[in-house]
């Protein structure tokens, strides 16, 4: 496996999120996406993504938000989770004007 693979792994898993990798050897983007449609987020990491530390998420509900820095994506999410809400990420505020 491919150090930045391992790592997008590894980081949830380090603040005690569940995270599953869907590489390309289980079919296309679309396909990859559509399996996974019932999660609340998934992080799209492609080369661009990779080589400057962030994810793309697609939400449940099909939006994409831009891409963001990998460790504030799950320092948010993290805080989400701590505080039991129910809330998607983009609901937070001051998502987007940071």
């Amino acid at each position: 496996m491919a150090p930045a693979r391992r790592n997008c792994r590894a980081r949830p898993g380090d603040q005690g999120l569940r995270a599953h990798l869907a590489g390309p050897e289980q079919g296309t983007l679309g396909a990859r996406v559509r399996a996974a449609r019932l999660v609340p987020y998934q992080a799209v990491i492609g080369p661009r993504e990779a080589a400057d530390d962030q994810v793309a998420l697609r939400l449940r509900d099909g939006r994409l938000l831009d891409a963001q820095l990998a460790a504030e994506v799950l320092r948010r999410v993290g805080m989400l989770i701590d505080a039991h809400s129910t809330d998607l990420i983009d609901q937070m505020p001051a998502l987007r004007g940071e």
